[in-house]
């Protein structure tokens, strides 16, 4: 996608979301005591229940309970059945924001030409119901956004031991949000295969006070806090990919949300992740859905099956504009 309507694409929807004055963090408190691997410690001993809805189709839905010693979150999820004798399942979260919550699922995983050999389950972030009057009371708080965060890795590893037995290979796939809720799962205990992540940054910081989206953060929180002081707060940076784990990444150069150039330096020392450029926006999925689409189904078609099961891939380089 040409670059200017790209990043034009990026500053024009959230300049219509900055007209409702969300002001997200303003809640917050001080972050000097914040302690990140602590909080997924919190996290780890939660209890997820998955009730039977009702069946449309090919999809069944169920409701889902998280309860923890600190909270309780309930949201929802649906599984697609694509061949009653696939062993192979495709996890999905979806973006932050995202109405309806299936819209890049529809977009990217289950609709157009091709279709990926694998059963899918979609995975929808609590405070996602119609107006998302809940998920701006809970983006008010940094601790409001790390559960939709942690919420979404807890019933991700869930889902995956629910249909254990069902499945011989199992990929753990989002947008945005869902991308790090793909690269936070593979912090403690990880269920799946293999990781992928698009357009989505372990630089929080970054992401919060240093891009188009830093016009939807409280001002008076911005006024009181340096991206330095943010980043040793709330960025994964330092835990994500450390051990080498294996993680696909593919992130947009036009990027006005998530900025490219950190990414670049992080990569290089990464050698488990592999990393992918490709020529979009934040945002670009809703004009250009094939643009994004065909490289992440090879992406994703690749990890289904396994192809790299015990071979080196290649060290990122930023002339990668597409997956091979």
């Amino acid at each position: 996608m040409w670059a200017p309507l790209a990043k034009l694409l990026d500053h024009a929807v959230i300049t219509l979301i900055s007209a409702m004055r969300p002001r997200y963090l303003r809640d917050t408190a001080e972050l000097a005591k914040r302690d990140f691997p602590g909080i997924i410690e919190r996290w780890r001993g939660a209890r997820v229940e998955f009730t039977p809805r009702d069946t449309r189709g090919r999809r069944e839905y169920f409701d889902v309970r998280v309860e923890t010693d600190h909270a309780l979150i309930e949201t929802e999820c649906f599984r697609e059945r694509a061949d009653p004798r696939s062993r192979r399942l495709l996890v999905y979260h979806h973006g932050l924001g995202e109405h309806p919550p299936t819209r890049t699922f529809d977009r990217l995983i289950a609709g157009g030409p091709d279709p990926l050999d694998a059963d899918r389950v979609l995975l929808v972030a609590p405070g996602h119901a119609p107006g998302h009057r809940d998920l701006i009371e809970r983006l008010a708080r940094l601790d409001g956004f790390e559960s939709l965060l942690l919420c979404g890795v807890i019933v991700a590893k869930a889902v995956a031991d629910r249909w254990r037995d069902d499945y011989d290979r199992r990929v753990l796939c989002g947008t945005s949000l869902g991308g790090l809720v793909a690269m936070t799962e593979t912090l403690f205990e990880p269920r799946y295969d293999s990781n992928v992540s698009l357009i989505a940054t372990p630089f929080l910081s970054s992401q919060f006070l240093a891009s188009s989206l830093t016009r939807l953060i409280d001002p008076a929180f911005r006024e009181r806090t340096s991206i330095e002081q943010l980043a040793t707060a709330i960025d994964l940076d330092d835990l994500i990919g450390r051990d080498g784990r294996r993680i696909v990444m593919l992130n947009g150069r036009h990027d006005t949300m998530v900025r490219i150039a950190p990414l670049r330096a992080w990569w290089r020392t990464r050698p488990g992740i592999e990393a992918h450029e490709l020529d979009i926006s934040h945002l670009s999925m809703l004009v250009c859905a094939g643009e994004v689409r065909r490289p992440l189904r090879q992406v994703l078609r690749r990890e289904l099956e396994g192809a790299l099961d015990g071979a080196t891939r290649a060290a990122y380089t930023s002339t990668s504009t597409n997956p091979t």
